[in-house]
């Protein structure tokens, strides 16, 4: 792979935290119908289930990145990469996860005359849009990408600093 300027990585999660919850509220409710009403209110019951269901949404559904990057080499753009996991079915506990490179077709394609000599505030909203617009193609559509933090921080990143240097 050709030297690349990485501006951004943006996890890919198996399914929201709010569709989550719902089935590991399920599956507790499920686990929990053949034992004595005093034992599934312990939070040592609910803790072990939580364990058994797959444990903490946030590090352990993530099935792919998008990884956003510059390669000044070839051109300007800024072009976001796939990084998926390599298990075949996207499944719940899969702990032993390798991610795989998948050649820059994740959708994510901003060409340098689009941010060049605009402000940061432009230039943020162009990233902002173009991911939101990938959160509805059909490669993307049925997962759930985690943009929150990009969003958080990404107002307040000197952009032209970082694509200009």
């Amino acid at each position: 792979m050709l030297p690349k300027k990485i501006l951004f990585e943006i996890p890919i999660y198996r399914l929201s935290p709010t569709e989550y919850g719902h089935q590991l509220e399920n599956y507790i409710e499920e686990n929990s119908k053949n034992v004595h009403p005093d034992l599934t209110t312990t939070p040592r019951f609910r803790d072990s289930l939580w364990k058994r269901f797959g444990g903490d949404w946030k590090y352990n559904e993530i099935i792919g990145y998008i990884r956003l990057y510059i390669n000044d080499e070839i051109d300007t753009r800024i072009l976001g990469e796939q990084w998926w996991s390599n298990s075949k079915v996207k499944k719940r506990k899969t702990r032993k996860k390798i991610f795989e490179y998948f050649y820059h077709k994740s959708g994510f394609e901003i060409h340098r005359n689009d941010y060049y000599n605009k402000s940061n505030e432009v230039i943020f909203k162009l990233l902002s849009n173009t991911i939101s617009r990938l959160k509805e193609d059909s490669d993307y559509r049925k997962y759930y990408i985690e943009d929150s933090l990009f969003l958080s921080v990404g107002k307040f990143i000197d952009w032209n600093g970082l694509l200009n240097s």
